[in-house]
């Protein structure tokens, strides 16, 4: 067979393997994106079949009819492929009325040019039919037009190229041979189009972009079924996403990597009081007034009717680890607000109350007791109101510790030594209770990376519940000692407060080891719920066991900070206590 026979085969065969790679992609017809691909094919393969005809030379008349109908064809190929790419990769901009307009204003106007020629001459100016090297050629004297339509054939080709390509980096959703397959299949025809165009053409003016879509074909077909192009529609698992997002009751927000928004859900729309469509592309500060998010990820925001919210961010990245995006979440927070304000006023007032209140009563148990003519019966009733009294003024104040030490936002991390704390803790509780000893074994090098206050005040307790437990008429006996444990992966600093009184009240330490309280197992006060909190928030864990002599308190600290933040402490453990203090 002559060279020329070759071309004109490779003409038919394009158009037949066009056709048949259609024809089997119909299997996969639950796809849109399927659809768009088989008309992608069968326009190619239509525009590869006019073009044999035409160089075949039945007549001069067949040859210009065969080149301007696969002319026509070529028109319409950008939108549809800019169709297929959009809708294999989700991307609603593609799929939109006004987009879909844009894309199609050029080969509109290319058609309408080209199909009103032989009144206005807008698409060449002459045709003519000639013979090269044995094929009938259709040679025309284009108009400016007609070469800014192969100009934006091209750039919309290349385009979706590059989309392709970076969600496939993006998303790893494409196996590395099937991509090398989509891209050599989308750059033989751009080759073969800049051959058409230079000298570097065997047989000049011939359209060599039909000849060659067969390998473009082959190409895909691997792509299509050894590498199973069209089951991995990454349309799917945007629509996924998006279905998740829509689930969420929060308000979400998603911005690419300069701001501008992506994608938002409802509750957010409603939020902000946007249409979705229209917001698309706009930077968010725009949709977002006075948006609030800091370097952190973490801020509130105050919407225009008043609700508060939480806003959480997050980034997204490639496989490479490029910044590719943000998420924001605004969770309404104001019923949580609205409680905690208002028991932060309950225990301010009441507490403030109470102290007052109970020095009254103290005061008066101070009148009875000191009373010469009263019985002794009355002496004992005023002492046991008295302890009473001291009690509950003291309980108001741990609780006035609680909730000094664990409102602040964040945990202050310092270098700490503990023996200086050890030593600040035994000088603290011997002013309040001069007839106890308290000792310090603690060797001087003990440093730790933590939370200081959270610290001293998690020793405080423990040495003060120590006391609090003795027996009348007995001198309390507390000793604290502290060792650095390097047998874990990780140095963990262990703080031991044994004393050797009474111990624990087996009822209270039930309710802090279950994290829970109610009305049949209710503890008497916050000092234990302080302990575990305050371990807590150094991340940490506390351990009660019995002695021979009496109680033991194990801490377990790391030695380098994991502190959280004070008001980070779980919500279900905060809640978990229903502690009558104020």
């Amino acid at each position: 067979m002559s060279t020329t026979g070759l071309f004109v085969v490779a003409y038919f065969v394009s158009a037949g393997v066009e056709l048949l790679l259609a024809g089997t992609a119909l299997r996969y017809r639950d796809s849109a994106a399927t659809w768009w691909f088989v008309v992608l094919t069968v326009l190619s393969g239509i525009w590869a079949f006019f073009t044999g005809v035409a160089v075949l030379g039945f007549s001069a008349e067949t040859t210009t009819a065969a080149t301007v109908a696969g002319l026509v064809v070529s028109t319409i190929l950008p939108v549809v492929w800019a169709r297929f790419v959009g809708e294999y990769l989700g991307l609603r901009l593609t799929q939109r009325p006004r987009a879909i307009a844009a894309l199609s204003v050029v080969p509109v106007v290319t058609i309408g040019t080209i199909l009103t020629n032989p009144l206005f001459q807008a698409a060449w100016t002459d045709a003519s039919v000639v013979s090269r090297s044995g094929l009938a050629v259709t040679t025309f004297a284009f108009s400016p037009w007609i070469f800014v339509q192969f100009l934006y054939t091209n750039l919309v080709f290349l385009a979706g190229i590059v989309v392709i390509f970076r969600s496939v980096r993006d998303y790893e959703h494409i196996y590395e041979r099937q991509a090398a397959a989509m891209l050599l299949g989308a750059s033989i025809p751009l080759a073969a189009g800049f051959v058409s165009f230079t000298d570097a053409a065997p047989i000049a003016d011939l359209d060599y972009i039909p000849m060659v879509l067969w390998l473009s074909g082959l190409c895909f077909a691997y792509a299509l079924f050894e590498s199973r192009f069209l089951d991995i529609d990454l349309s799917h698992r945007r629509i996924g996403e998006q279905k998740v997002i829509e689930g969420f009751e929060d308000g979400v927000v998603v911005v690419d990597k300069t701001g501008h928004v992506l994608s938002l859900n409802e509750r957010a729309a409603t939020l902000f009081d946007v249409e979705r469509r229209a917001v698309f592309g706009t930077p968010i500060e725009e949709v977002v007034p006075d948006f609030p998010v800091d370097e952190d990820g973490h801020a509130n925001y105050v919407g225009s009717d008043g609700r508060r919210y939480d806003v959480v961010r997050s980034t997204f990245e490639d496989r490479r680890g490029r910044h590719i995006g943000e998420s924001f979440v605004f969770r309404d927070v104001t019923l949580r607000e609205v409680q905690r304000q208002r028991l932060e006023v309950l225990n301010r007032v009441l507490r403030h109350n109470v102290r007052n209140e109970m020095n009254v009563v103290t005061g008066y148990a101070d009148l009875i007791g000191d009373d010469a003519a009263a019985s002794d019966d009355t002496h004992a009733f005023a002492a046991r109101i008295r302890e009473a009294a001291t009690r509950l003024v003291s309980l108001g104040e741990k609780a006035r510790t609680v909730e000094t030490v664990f409102t602040e936002d964040e945990a202050v991390v310092t270098d700490v030594s503990v023996r200086t704390v050890a030593e600040e803790t035994a000088q603290t509780i011997l002013a309040r209770h001069e007839h106890a000893n308290v000792t310090v074994t603690v060797s001087p090098g003990i440093d730790i990376k933590t939370d200081r206050q959270v610290l001293k005040s998690v020793l405080d307790e423990l040495v003060e519940n120590a006391i609090v437990h003795y027996s009348d008429g007995d001198v309390p006996q507390v000793e604290i000692r502290a060792v650095i444990d390097d047998s874990a992966d990780h140095e963990v600093l262990v703080v031991e407060v044994e004393d050797d009184g009474d111990g624990i009240p087996e009822m209270e330490r039930r309710v802090v080891d279950s994290e829970s309280e109610d009305e049949l197992r209710h503890g008497s006060g916050v000092g234990l719920w302080l302990v575990q909190w305050g371990t807590m928030v150094l991340g940490g864990e506390v351990e009660f066991d019995d002695t021979d002599e009496g109680a033991l308190v194990r801490l377990r600290i790391p030695r380098r900070s994991v502190a959280h933040t004070r008001g980070g402490v779980r919500e279900e453990d905060m809640a978990g206590s229903n502690q009558e203090y104020f």
